[in-house]
């Protein structure tokens, strides 16, 4: 999908949209590797821009309320979500 962000235009792929009580929940999978907290919480903000687009195309295009926009990083550890404010 292709989404306008001020004079630009963002594109990508969202991983998971489901139903969730009185919206919906988008999820994003991320395979990046991270150190510690505060390197994670950096990556977070990174896509926070993309996140948000992704947020905006949902209610334009579908019509429905985003209740949760998560991101799941997936690492050799396991799995971490966090959850972008919507």
């Amino acid at each position: 999908m292709g989404v306008p962000d001020s004079d630009r235009v963002l594109e990508g792929f969202i991983d998971l949209l489901y139903e969730d009580g009185d919206g919906v929940a988008i999820v994003d999978y991320k395979t990046d590797s991270w150190k510690d907290a505060s390197e994670l919480d950096a990556k977070v903000e990174r896509y926070r821009s993309q996140m948000l687009a992704y947020v905006r195309a949902v209610r334009e295009s579908v019509g429905r309320d985003v209740v949760s926009a998560t991101l799941l990083f997936l690492g050799k550890s396991g799995a971490v979500a966090r959850q972008v404010g919507v």
